[in-house]
């Protein structure tokens, strides 16, 4: 129940600063361990629309040290094709798990 809201507002809100704002709440509440948590993050580091918030959500998952095989697959991906922002968080992170 805690972190429905955060949830919710990661998958619906319009304006991705709500998104970006939904993702930090999540990363910082005290269920962040929790592998649903982490799932909801990286499919929003995965499929969100908005740039800014796929790198909010990379550098927020390299911080709880998420590294599912499907996830680094993403990165490695966004590492060479990734909008600018998603490529540099993303080279970050596989520095940091390397």
């Amino acid at each position: 129940q805690e972190v429905a809201p955060f949830v919710a507002d990661l998958t619906t809100a319009l304006r991705p600063s709500v998104r970006e704002a939904a993702a930090t709440g999540l990363a910082e509440c005290r269920w962040s361990s929790r592998s649903e948590v982490k799932a909801a993050l990286a499919t929003a580091a995965m499929t969100d629309p908005s740039p800014a918030v796929q790198a909010h959500c990379v550098r927020l998952l390299t911080a709880l040290g998420y590294s599912r095989p499907d996830y680094l697959d993403f990165l490695r991906a966004a590492g060479y094709s990734g909008a600018p922002e998603v490529k540099a968080a993303a080279l970050a992170a596989l520095g940091r798990y390397a």
